[in-house]
């Protein structure tokens, strides 16, 4: 029984150290974490933007603009060889 408790105690205790570690390198890197995850969130939210604010109405204008070509052309006879 003492075993089990000596063992439990030393994982708890590896634990709170790998906590502690991890604590301190994001209290030291704070600043630099905050930077690329704002960057990472920036390029993704201009990613989604620029399809659908950008692309999105040019395709429509041009899906637009080609089906009314499309229906122009069906009543221009073709030329006869």
């Amino acid at each position: 029984m003492a075993k089990k408790i000596d063992k439990t105690e030393e994982r708890i205790v590896a634990v709170e150290e790998a906590f502690s570690k991890t604590e301190q390198f994001i209290e030291k890197n704070q600043k630099i974490i905050m930077i690329v995850v704002g960057a990472i969130i920036l390029i993704v939210l201009g990613y989604f933007g620029f399809k659908r604010l950008y692309l999105a109405p040019r395709e429509r204008k041009h899906s637009r603009r080609c089906s009314w070509q499309k229906n122009i052309l069906k009543w221009i006879p073709s030329p006869k060889h």
